[in-house]
């Protein structure tokens, strides 16, 4: 948005289209931040929202959370896959490359 913006394109549809998105995301944004300030530093010391998806019982790793820890393992993997396929596919390359 902002290079659109400073390239001179505002009335580019895209530019429209993305602060669209903007506005629609942020519909159900509300809620209050506290800050702490001190010697030039910020610090985010309490926040609430009447639309918060945080649960405090989902960032307890306890048994009793609701939250099935088996899952785990399967995020990791697919959070992981892309790097893993650029790994390798960056090998394969070099590879070829090393046998010309």
């Amino acid at each position: 948005w902002t290079y659109l913006v400073y390239a001179g394109l505002w009335n580019d549809p895209l530019r429209e289209d993305l602060e669209a998105f903007i506005n629609k995301s942020q519909e159900k944004v509300n809620g209050t931040v506290r800050l702490k300030l001190f010697k030039g530093g910020l610090q985010v010391v309490g926040r609430s929202s009447d639309f918060s998806l945080y649960d405090k019982n989902l960032v307890n790793y306890d048994i009793k959370t609701g939250f099935n820890q088996s899952y785990s393992k399967g995020f990791i993997e697919l959070w992981g896959l892309q790097t893993k396929m650029a790994n390798l596919l960056k090998q394969k390359i070099k590879d070829q490359e090393e046998a010309e």
